[in-house]
Order: C-alpha cells, then structure tokens, then sequence
C-alpha cells in the first residue's frame, strides 16, 4: 500500500510543470494546505492576500499551473478573485477552497472546476489537483 502513495506522489511531480498557487486569508488554513499540496510532492506559492496574489499572477501566470483560493477574503472575494486571474490566463484551473460561504454557485464557464469543502483532507485535495490538471494539463 505504501508503495502506491509513492508512485502516486511521484507521478505527481513529473506530471506538473508549474506550481499550484493557494490563496487564503487564514494563515493556519493556508500553512496545512500548502503543506499537504507539498507533501504530494507539488510546488505551492502560497498567499495570505489576494492583493498579493493578483500581483505575483499577473507577472507569473505562465508558472501557474491550477489555482486554490478562499472564498470569503479582505478586500476582494474568491469570485472576484477569479474573475480577474481569468482574465490574465484562462488556460488553468480554478478551485474555490472555503468553509460554506456563497457566492460561487453561479459561475459558469469552463476553467472554474469548482468548490473543494473545508475542512478538506489529503485524499480530497489529490483528487481536485489530479482532475484539474487532467483537464488543464
């Protein structure tokens, strides 16, 4: 069983060739998943703040690979937050990572892959990066 995890992981890592970004307002939400994406063996930029995220995008989106972000946020929300990421690169997966807040359920259009619950588990995030970068890859 261990030897699947590893070949899992490492399979991971040759099929990714940008890094995953995590956008979350909540500092320890944001620590454990970056460290879970890390431990599947992906590069993760994580950011605390949309702003910064935006900004870091708009000079990097082609070492993006698929984007994780909050939902509920200081200054511009998840939905916003796509909206304008899309904008510089539609060629990449969107995820809405939250705790239950609307507001996403109306977006329609094919690079948002949809919502990933909090709290989420390790075999949950697998799946969401794998089926996006299925798609997006």
């Amino acid at each position: 069983m261990t030897s699947l995890k590893v070949d899992d992981q490492l399979k991971s890592v040759k099929d990714l060739d940008g890094e995953i970004m995590v956008v979350d307002d909540e500092s320890m939400v944001l620590d454990i998943v970056t460290a879970m994406i890390s431990s599947l063996g992906y590069r993760v930029r994580p950011f605390d703040n949309p702003i910064d995220a935006e900004e870091y995008f708009s000079e990097n989106s082609d070492k993006v690979s698929l984007v994780m972000m909050d939902m509920v946020m200081p200054e511009i929300n998840g939905v916003e937050l796509y909206k304008r990421l899309a904008k510089i690169n539609n060629n990449i997966g969107y995820y809405i990572l939250s705790g239950g807040a609307p507001g996403y359920e109306n977006i329609d259009d094919k690079y948002f892959l949809g919502y990933i619950p909090k709290p989420v588990g390790m075999k949950d995030i697998k799946k969401k990066i794998d089926e996006g970068l299925a798609i997006f890859q």
